[in-house]
């Protein structure tokens, strides 16, 4: 080969290996580049919360992922997306989930559909200070409730602080009992709804962002809310007072979508963890230190600003405590007992445990909550009388309130679980009859004094039970029907009956029946309504064409309402004579306006706006004091309030006489009580082997509604004027 060819062959050879090592040199490069930027390339999370950026949980947010981002030399960068940027809570929640969103700060209760034990940090009054929230949360209870998020797919990490809530309104909010009446925008929350139903207001589930005009247009009369929403949403400018009442933690769950968090290097989960805790109590001192700046904000706006005294707290306290007891299966005895634990290091708490407990079962959160708040204010008052004159036995009497809800099943619960506390003397029962009757065969097993101060079916009493351990002192069916009967027929001879469909209306039915009878007459039409049904208009038209002149009416104050429109609905403007069921609930505050159409008179036993002895006025104005109430302020739902007061009082009689703590024992000694000057009357041998009724039909009236919605006796001669005013042949 010719050497030039050669030289030219070797040349061209060299350069297509050079480059074929070069290009598989560089290739190699390439594919090394390309794997160390997967494992240098930083990983990009996203994190949703709800709040604006001005707020400390916002602030601590971006402190988190900076941090993140300084320790992990930049290859974790975390993206903060504040005020609902990426969608609601429940959306970011949903997202989280999904897997859609890598970090969320959520609300606890937003949480609570997925874990019903979340509405933990709701319970009312259960923190005495932020430092015992602190501790629990960050403590076994609330790691217990982190763990709780696993089955979900999210890695609960910490509890942030949006502060504690509290009250806003249009009118002063010192105790329970202002929230009368009042609609409170709420968030969904079985707890939340039952703590504003069991004072007496209408909660009603609003979005956050749309409170402010639910406020400004009266759609609701006030709300709970912590500082940086009430300042930041500016609800001073629709709020004339705020109550600082520190009644409820507002916590927030830092958590990750946990296959996300799994599936980075451990190192760096751990410094995720680490640095979510290390930055908690930061977060927190930040909220504290914003709520200074809040409370100047709505102090200048001219918004009055009330601090709840101790006492004050400690009344809303107590009247919310069985709200904690209702919730304990959702929340778990395992996280209650370790939070109770911790709490009682930062709030004395006397449980009394060798002292003599009464359990009182009601309805606080359903259809008759006014009842259940009556009996229990009645009850708690003379227990504190009772105790501050030196208790019984050298004890003091404690109090053990549950709400059943009226619901007969829930009533056996609480009575079953009363029955294992080793010092219970008593058990009061509710409004409902039906709750009580359920429970005859229990109390008498369990040889428990049951004290009726509401419940009238005629069986509940006279139950062929012997030895007896039910006590009344509340209206009797048996005597009742007789009663409304003669002042029916005050108006017309010609009565229909109109009465709820269960135990109580059939015992209605037939005392009413037999009354009738015995004046040799009989009802034109007795029709039922169910419980639950949304109109009475189909039994109304009956009556109509039955040609009554007059109703009587038993039934419980939601269906009561519902006659009530259904009257007005079809211009039927009979007269209504009626058993004390109205009361109790809201018919009041529903039904007040039609009474100047439809003439409504109902029974009672007591009523504070009568004509008072000096030992009654002397009681109620000591009750008016403990309260902080006006002298001149109503009671609320006052028969059964009386009832309970009076009822309580003759059992500390009965303790002392039996000088023993021993139930059997103090039941046997009821039946000897002498004498007692009480609220409803002067008690004479209110109970005896034959007769457990402390009340006789000469202690029932008629009363009626005023304008202001008080109860108000018709005296005699009222009594006759309307039956000659409204009285057909």
């Amino acid at each position: 080969m010719d050497i030039k060819i050669r030289s030219h062959f070797i040349f061209v050879f060299g350069l297509i290996v050079a480059l074929a090592i070069v290009y598989f040199q560089g290739d190699s490069c390439a594919s090394d580049r390309r794997h160390g930027a997967r494992r240098d390339r930083p990983i990009h999370l996203t994190m949703g919360h709800n709040l604006n950026p001005g707020t400390a949980m916002h602030w601590a947010a971006s402190l988190f992922a900076n941090e993140i981002y300084r320790k992990t030399h930049g290859r974790i960068s975390i993206e903060v997306f504040p005020n609902q940027e990426l969608g609601t809570d429940q959306e970011m929640v949903e997202m989280a989930i999904a897997g859609n969103l890598d970090i969320i700060l959520t609300p606890t209760a937003k949480l609570s559909a997925y874990v019903p034990a979340m509405q933990f940090a709701d319970l009312p009054f259960l923190f005495p200070s932020p430092e015992a929230a602190y501790e629990v949360l960050d403590g076994e209870p609330g790691q217990r409730l982190l763990k709780k998020l696993d089955e979900f797919g999210l890695k609960g990490i910490a509890f942030w602080s949006n502060g504690f809530k509290q009250f806003t309104a249009n009118r002063p909010i010192l105790r329970p009992d202002d929230f009368q009446g009042l609609n409170i925008r709420i968030m969904k929350s079985r707890i939340i709804a039952d703590q504003f139903k069991s004072m007496g207001a209408n909660p009603i589930p609003i979005d956050f962002h749309k409170t402010y005009q639910a406020l400004g247009d009266g759609i609701v009369d006030g709300q709970e809310n912590p500082l940086v929403a009430i300042a930041g949403m500016k609800f001073y400018e629709v709020q004339s007072h705020l109550t600082i009442s520190n009644h409820a933690f507002l916590g927030y769950v830092l958590s990750f979508n946990q296959k996300r968090f799994q599936a980075l290097p451990e190192p760096f989960r751990k410094t995720l963890v680490a640095t979510a805790k290390q930055i908690t109590p930061l977060q927190r001192m930040e909220t504290e230190k914003k709520e200074k700046e809040y409370l100047d904000i709505i102090r200048q706006s001219g918004c009055k600003i009330t601090v709840l005294t101790s006492a004050r707290e400690k009344q809303f306290f107590m009247d919310l405590a069985f709200i904690t007891d209702k919730y304990t299966d959702v929340i778990g005895d395992n996280i209650m007992d370790g939070a109770q634990k911790i709490i009682g290091k930062y709030r004395w708490v006397d449980h009394g445990n060798n002292d003599p407990v009464i359990g009182l079962t009601a309805d606080f959160t359903m259809s008759s909550p006014a009842s259940g708040r009556a009996i229990r204010n009645g009850l708690t008052f003379a227990v504190n009388q009772i105790n501050k004159n030196g208790g019984v036995l050298e004890k003091k009497l404690r109090v053990r309130v549950m709400d059943d809800s009226g619901i007969p099943s829930r009533t056996r619960a609480n009575i079953e679980k009363l029955s294992r506390i080793p010092s219970l003397v008593a058990v009061m029962s509710g409004k409902i009859s039906a709750t009580v009757l359920a429970c005859l065969d229990l109390v008498h097993r369990e040889h428990i004094p049951l004290l009726i101060p509401w419940s009238s079916a005629t069986a509940i009493v006279e139950n062929g039970y012997n030895p007896n351990y039910a006590f009344r002192v509340s209206l009797r069916d048996r005597d009742v029907g007789p009663f409304l009967v003669s002042h029916a027929l005050e108006k017309s001879n010609k009565v229909a009956l109109l009465l709820i469909n269960n135990e109580w209306g059939k015992s209605n039915e037939s005392a009413m029946t037999r009354a009738l009878f015995d004046r040799g007459l009989r009802p034109e039409t007795v029709q039922w309504i169910n419980m639950g049904t949304i109109s009475a208009i189909p039994q109304l038209t009956q009556i109509r064409q039955s040609g009554a002149g007059v109703i009587l009416l038993a039934a419980d104050p939601e269906t009561s309402i519902l006659a009530f429109k259904g009257m007005t609905g079809i211009d039927l403007s009979l007269p209504i004579v009626s058993h004390h069921g109205i009361i109790g609930g809201r018919f009041w505050q529903t039904a007040g306006p039609l009474l100047s159409k439809i003439p409504l008179t109902f029974i009672q036993s007591f009523s504070d706006t009568a004509r008072l002895n000096t030992r009654q006025k002397e009681i109620l104005n000591n009750y008016r004091t403990l309260r902080a109430m006006n002298l001149a302020d109503t009671i609320m739902a006052p028969s059964g309030f009386a009832h309970a007061h009076d009822l309580a009082q003759l059992l500390a009689l009965a303790i002392k006489a039996a000088g023993s703590l021993n139930r059997p024992d103090i039941r046997n000694a009821m039946e000897k009580i002498d004498r007692y000057p009480g609220l409803v009357k002067a008690y004479v041998r209110p109970f005896n082997r034959g007769r457990h009724e402390g009340l006789t039909p000469e202690d029932y009236f008629l009363c009626r509604y005023d304008a202001a919605g008080r109860i108000i006796r018709l005296d005699p001669e009222e009594q006759n004027q309307q039956g000659e005013m409204v009285k057909t042949p």
